[in-house]
């Protein structure tokens, strides 16, 4: 159970969430046209085994995103930060790392 000063929040969050993928079901016919105007570092986390979205996405959005970069979760879902949160982290540590080396 939440902290009563965190529901509030937990419920704008998910009806934020339910507004944008709700219908047509988180499908954006141009999206394509959108992503590479992305610029700035960006690394996509992704779940192996996802099964709302495959992990293909991310390697599809990775061809559409400039210089974005995949970290492939194993053992994970679509949740990844909460199924596997050391194996998240260390993927975000080791981007930030590559971009603060990189700077």
């Amino acid at each position: 159970m939440l902290r009563p000063e965190l529901e509030d929040i937990n419920l704008k969050n998910r009806t934020t969430t339910a507004k944008l993928v709700w219908q047509p079901r988180g499908y954006d016919p141009h999206l394509h046209k959108w992503l590479h105007r992305i610029d700035v570092p960006t690394l996509l986390v992704w779940g192996a085994n996802d099964r709302l979205f495959p992990k293909d996405y991310a390697f599809a959005y990775q061809r559409l995103i400039p210089g974005s970069k995949v970290a492939i979760i194993p053992d994970s879902g679509h949740l990844p930060q909460v199924e596997q949160p050391q194996a998240f982290v260390a993927a975000l540590e080791g981007f930030l790392e590559g971009r603060r080396i990189a700077a």
